[in-house]
């Protein structure tokens, strides 16, 4: 029985390519087996180091979308309860509220600067849910948005009414 043997040996030549993370020319002495020239670190190390820039890059911007939904839920006037309205817990009842939804599904998909998006209808049938949900849905995409419930705001305006509210001082 042969026994084969892999030998590697190093070549005189240096590498060619562009490291993917630091973007400078690699320049390392190239290896070779079996009459194929090859740069282990850009073969092996490269992929593993792509990997990790390619899952840094998704943290931070995961981080960066989780603080503009936390600051949307923080900063608006907005009812606790639908601080954790999405599309996904959206329960439709009847076929308008079927119809609602496609359509602020599809304002969010096809979404651009120029063309608003106003929700009205009568109390309780899902108008604020989905108003909140495209609102989280356009901020991921790192656009700014705002909600406003009018009850809320009206609330907060008969409130600098009162002559011992602070905010009568604030100019």
């Amino acid at each position: 029985m042969k026994s084969f043997r892999n030998t590697i040996s190093v070549s005189s030549n240096r590498c060619e390519n562009i490291d993917v993370v630091t973007k400078q020319k690699c320049n390392r002495q190239l290896m070779i087996e079996e009459s194929r020239e090859f740069c282990f670190r850009c073969e092996e190390i490269a992929k593993e180091d792509l990997a990790i820039k390619n899952q840094s890059e998704e943290l931070i911007k995961n981080r960066e979308i989780n603080e503009l939904l936390d600051t949307f839920k923080s900063d608006i006037l907005i009812n606790e309860d639908l601080q954790e309205a999405t599309f996904e817990n959206y329960i439709p009842e009847t076929s308008s509220q079927k119809k609602a939804l496609q359509i602020a599904r599809d304002y969010v998909r096809n979404f651009n600067k120029k063309n608003g998006l106003i929700m009205a209808g009568r109390t309780g049938v899902g108008n604020s849910h989905l108003s909140v949900s495209i609102s989280k849905e356009i901020i991921k995409r790192k656009h700014t948005c705002l909600f406003i419930s009018i009850p809320r705001l009206m609330t907060a305006i008969k409130g600098t009414y009162r002559k011992d509210n602070e905010r009568n001082w604030i100019s």
